[in-house]
């Protein structure tokens, strides 16, 4: 089953654990933490990426061995409008391939 999950406004901690945990479990699933329908922040599971108002400021993790604890503590940040998650995370401009 695909899960895919948009988060507008005002996700506690617990809410993206939570979800986060759900679509972990799925393949071809997606949380979106969006502040706008171009910025945000997104995750399989797997890749973490986010996007600053384009295509052309879309953004991508690298690092293959991001535990999904710094995924969380990623979006955990980016909901709460701090910059740790920009400053401790690897990240490269571009799409995922």
């Amino acid at each position: 089953m695909d899960l895919n999950i948009s988060i507008s406004c005002c996700p506690n901690d617990n809410d993206i654990v939570n979800i986060f945990s759900m679509i972990a479990d799925e393949s071809e699933s997606w949380m979106v933490l969006a502040r706008t329908e171009k910025t945000y922040m997104q995750t399989d599971g797997i890749i973490l990426e986010y996007q600053e108002g384009s295509l052309d400021d879309h953004y991508y993790c690298p690092d293959s061995n991001l535990s999904q604890v710094k995924m969380i503590q990623a979006l955990i940040s980016y909901a709460r409008g701090d910059d740790w998650w920009k400053q401790t995370i690897i990240w490269k401009k571009g799409f995922y391939s």
